[in-house]
């Protein structure tokens, strides 16, 4: 085989990896911050105001009265 057209994808391999290997300080603090923001309280108090709504989904009781 052609060593030269094995060369070629190996060097954009490493290429694309240098790249991507690691992010920057300042991506890593600001991947941080977005992180500290994450409350569970509130994610909590979304996922219950939804339930609220009791609207159907595709496996719920389709005869009720009461719901959807």
């Amino acid at each position: 085989m052609h060593r030269p057209l094995l060369a070629l994808p190996a060097a954009f391999l490493a290429t694309s990896l240098a790249l991507f290997a690691a992010p920057s300080q300042a991506q890593a603090d600001d991947l941080q911050a977005m992180l500290a923001e994450v409350s569970p309280a509130r994610i909590e108090a979304r996922i219950r105001k939804l339930v609220s709504f009791g609207t159907r989904h595709t496996l719920s009781d389709i005869a009720s009265d009461m719901r959807g």
